[in-house]
């Protein structure tokens, strides 16, 4: 074990001791709730792979870092190609290919495609699909003159991929681990750090860990079908968010009786920005508020933006005196269909 994780270990192990009233022996994993003698790692709140170079980490077991890694982030991290399919990137680029499998169509017909490594044959055609980073040549299986008496056909890169489940745990985990890293067990041993991460997480890990990668992403769908509307992505970001591990911003949702239900954290995903609704408080009338919320039709909140801050003698915070009313579209119908965001 290297000089930083036992230092972090040390830490962690001082917060929990003054939430539960002992140390924990090994480490008490915040998605397992187990103390165990495994092996653990550098686990990065936000995956590197996301594209927002945020470096930061905590403690975590390497079977479930290595679990959550391999299943759902590593195909949840080709949302950051989006950008690719402007100037036929996406069709040069091999790991692009591999991951995105785009089609080349004209008028609805797929038209094969390969990248040259030598004069390219006439019954074929080379088209220009550069930029200033890779070569600019793509060979179409057209002859000339079939290209030529398409011109003015609809020519379209396309690329099919349902990325829905491995988004949404995904983003589950981050915002789970950025609330752990920032707030400590006084979250994660809290009902709603219990819900979100052995109840979602944790279950989630112990009966797929053994399923094939196919099997983990139809276990998944069902495993969180009642949680999807926990999560959406950021379209207008009028708040100037940057990400809760940037700015240490959160929204808390307010009820009118005046209580906090929700803490929404904020995590970006190269140029984007997501948001996950995590529950907050440890009261009946908070937790049903909660749950009420992700399986009825409202889809208005009213929210304060807090600021957290650490504090030598407790954690403070400083919360908007205003509060604004902000949209939280869900599903109609069928509930893994895609949605606009907050």
């Amino acid at each position: 074990m290297n000089r930083e994780i036992r230092a972090r270990l040390d830490s962690l192990r001082a917060d929990y001791e003054s939430v539960a009233g002992q140390p924990f022996e090994h480490f008490y994993c915040p998605v397992l709730f187990q103390d165990d003698d495994v092996a653990v790692c550098k686990g990065h709140l936000v995956s590197q792979a996301f594209g927002s170079d945020l470096g930061k980490w905590t403690v975590q077991r390497r079977d479930v870092d290595n679990f959550f890694g391999s299943r759902f982030e590593a195909e949840f991290t080709t949302l950051r190609y989006r950008d690719a399919l402007r100037g036929g990137r996406i069709l040069k680029d091999r790991k692009l290919r591999k991951n995105l499998e785009p089609r080349v169509t004209v008028d609805g017909r797929e038209v094969e495609f390969y990248i040259p490594r030598g004069e390219i044959p006439g019954k074929f055609t080379a088209v220009y699909a550069g930029d200033d980073t890779f070569p600019p040549v793509v060979g179409l299986k057209m002859s000339p003159e079939e290209v030529a008496a398409t011109l003015e056909g609809e020519w379209r890169v396309e690329v099919s991929a349902d990325l829905r489940v491995s988004s949404l745990v995904s983003l589950l985990r981050a915002a789970h681990l950025t609330a752990f890293y920032l707030l400590g067990y006084r979250y994660a041993l809290a009902p709603g750090g219990h819900f979100v991460g052995r109840r979602l997480l944790g279950d989630l890990f112990e009966s797929a860990r053994d399923l094939t990668i196919g099997e983990v992403k139809e276990h998944a769908r069902s495993h969180l079908e009642t949680s999807i509307n926990m999560v959406r992505p950021v379209v207008r970001n009028g708040f100037e968010l940057q990400g809760t591990l940037r700015d240490r911003s959160f929204f808390v949702a307010w009820s009118s009786s005046g209580f906090p239900w929700a803490l929404i954290v904020f995590v970006p995903v190269g140029e984007t920005m997501h948001s996950v609704m995590l529950p907050v408080g440890d009261d009946v009338e908070s937790i049903a508020t909660y749950h009420s919320f992700l399986s009825n039709e409202n889809e208005s909140i009213a929210v304060k933006v807090a600021r957290y801050e650490p504090a030598p003698r407790g954690p403070a915070w400083e919360l908007s005196k205003k509060s604004w009313r902000v949209h939280w579209p869900k599903g109609a119908g069928n509930q893994w269909a895609d949605e606009p965001g907050l």
